[in-house]
């Protein structure tokens, strides 16, 4: 066999017949895209792997904090006299040139991402420990977001907490929108995360390392 390729004619059917330079060729090619493959395989396994082991400590971390210092569950209920002072704070900051009906707009009793938050939570059925293990978040994170009214999380804890409460997608998109945030079909993670919760699939790491593979985090 040479080193070149022919074309081989027999009757009406045409066969390409290769030398051995061209099958050296097709062979090196093979290799590498099976190195390629082998290589992102266990970049992979390698990373699921840390990400367990850090896990793994993590949670016997928080086991230990919350042993030593247990955590009491915050109310889910603002009281009468909250909603009062905050009417009333409300009322207070409102220029008297705004017209009348903006102003009793404003002063609408409203539920705001905390009931919200509250009201998942009850729904679920699990303590507050679980539910911030579950979104992979610090403990003084989830108690800031309960019980300071004004607090703002971050786009990625609203994400982290959906996931962990196991929303729906229209309860997701309505609970990012309470925060100030939203899904949007122009961002590639919202892609990602959307598709997931949309199929039922809320474990954290797997969504995490979809976003890892195209450039992307929560």
């Amino acid at each position: 066999m040479d080193e070149g390729f022919h074309l081989l004619m027999n009757g009406g059917a045409m066969t390409l017949e290769l030398g051995i330079t061209w099958w050296k060729i097709l062979a090196l090619v093979a290799v590498i895209a099976a190195t390629v493959k082998l290589v992102r395989y266990y970049r992979r396994r390698r990373r699921e792997a840390k990400k367990s082991s850090l896990e793994s400590i993590r949670a016997h971390f928080q086991n230990t904090i919350d042993y030593l210092m247990p955590w009491e569950d915050v109310e889910v209920e603002e009281t009468i006299q909250e909603r009062g002072e905050q009417e009333k704070c409300v009322a207070e900051q409102c220029p008297q040139d705004l017209p009348d009906e903006l102003i009793e707009e404003l002063m609408k009793p409203r539920e705001d991402f905390r009931d919200l938050l509250f009201c998942y939570l009850n729904r679920s059925g699990r303590t507050n420990p679980e539910i911030y293990r579950a979104a992979q978040i610090d403990r003084k994170l989830f108690s800031a977001i309960c019980t300071k009214p004004h607090y703002q999380p971050s786009r990625g804890t609203v994400i982290r907490l959906a996931l962990a409460l196991q929303l729906t997608l229209p309860e997701a998109m309505e609970f990012m929108e309470r925060a100030g945030y939203a899904l949007s079909s122009a961002r590639p993670s919202d892609l990602v995360v959307t598709y997931y919760i949309s199929r039922g699939v809320y474990d954290l790491m797997t969504i995490e390392a979809a976003l890892y593979e195209i450039g992307e985090h929560l």
